[in-house]
């Protein structure tokens, strides 16, 4: 398993889950 950082691995669990969910929504300041 290659290494990742927080914000990367935060990043593509989130993608792939509006990939997989298309009512997954991303709400907040700086987004």
């Amino acid at each position: 398993m290659p290494k990742k950082s927080y914000r990367q691995a935060i990043n593509e669990a989130i993608r792939q889950e509006m990939e997989r969910d298309h009512r997954v929504i991303l709400m907040g300041e700086d987004v």
